[in-house]
């Protein structure tokens, strides 16, 4: 209170302004994504090439009845886990008195 307040100019604050005017409010990018994935691949966090390809799963042969009860019963044991174990029954509300 019994200080002098300083003065204060607004014209450096005004060119500042100025300037942002027709920028947008958020920082742009600074580089392709061609470019940062290059950057990536020198730092070795991409992986390329790739793995064996899986097996293809050997089909059934109709005249294998063996095989073809087998392939029914699991199944018949998937339905039955299926209904003993409806979807989203897990932990939800399972310990409620």
């Amino acid at each position: 209170r019994g200080q002098p307040t300083r003065p204060f100019v607004l014209t450096n604050n005004r060119q500042m302004i100025k300037d942002q005017v027709f920028r947008p409010g958020w920082a742009l990018p600074t580089m392709s994504v061609d470019e940062y994935l290059q950057q990536e691949q020198e730092r070795g966090n991409i992986i390329s090439g790739g793995g064996k390809e899986p097996e293809p799963k050997a089909e059934i042969d109709d005249n294998d009845y063996d095989a073809l009860d087998a392939e029914v019963v699991k199944q018949r044991e998937w339905d039955d886990f299926k209904d003993n174990n409806p979807r989203g029954a897990g932990n939800m509300g399972g310990n409620r008195g």
